[in-house]
């Protein structure tokens, strides 16, 4: 099977800004774009990566410094598009905080499918990706990791409570905090801070360096 998704696949692929493509169109004009399947749609630099890794639908939609892209792959284990879904609404304004202010190298986002809550986009800056690919000679990252992770909407757990009680947990160290269900990968991969925030339609995570 496939070691590689892709995400991690596309992380390596440059788009030009003033392109035909969805993610471009999204960027200039600043409104989602949808592509109902992205193997065979002409406009896709990446169709052919699509195709290999069965995607169908994408999603673009604009935040802060860039395009968050989620989709659906074929098959009946996962979700099927007619049109445009309901994109999720990010917190864009936390989103910008913890780039901007809090020198954040990895966000993500957390929704609630069925009775737990999974990841569903994720972002790690070029500068962080670059330091976990030299220092273990791969392209996993905190991030990405957590993508595996199930939490259980009902449980104990930084990402459930926020959600239920609506308020932001502050983990001052995620290395050493034994109530993290992820805290041995944030000391593999060096996170330290970590911000869990509740919104909307679902719960913002982000994390700062350790050290």
């Amino acid at each position: 099977g496939m070691t590689t998704s892709f995400a991690d696949a596309s992380r390596y692929i440059g788009l030009e800004p003033d392109g035909p493509g969805p993610v471009a169109t999204c960027y200039r004009f600043g409104q989602p774009t949808f592509t109902a399947d992205a193997r065979t749609c002409s406009t896709m630099a990446r169709r052919g990566l699509a195709a290999e890794y069965d995607i169908e639908s994408i999603c673009c939609i604009p935040v802060e410094g860039g395009v968050l892209e989620f989709g659906t792959s074929s098959g009946p284990e996962t979700s099927f598009w007619k049109g445009m879904p309901n994109c999720p609404d990010m917190p864009k304004d936390e989103m910008k905080k913890a780039l901007k202010r809090r020198r954040a190298v990895y966000m993500i986002f957390w929704q609630l499918k069925g009775d737990n809550y999974t990841v569903t986009a994720d972002f790690v800056t070029p500068e962080h990706e670059r330091a976990m690919r030299n220092r273990y000679g791969s392209k996993r990252s905190f991030a990405s990791l957590s993508r595996s992770i199930i939490v259980p909407a009902d449980g104990d757990n930084y990402i459930a409570r926020a959600a239920r009680s609506g308020k932001e947990f502050v983990i001052e160290d995620a290395a050493v905090d034994k109530k993290l269900q992820r805290q041995k990968l944030a000391k593999k991969y060096g996170i330290g801070e970590i911000h869990i925030v509740p919104c909307e339609d679902g719960v913002f995570e982000y994390g700062k360096a350790r050290g």
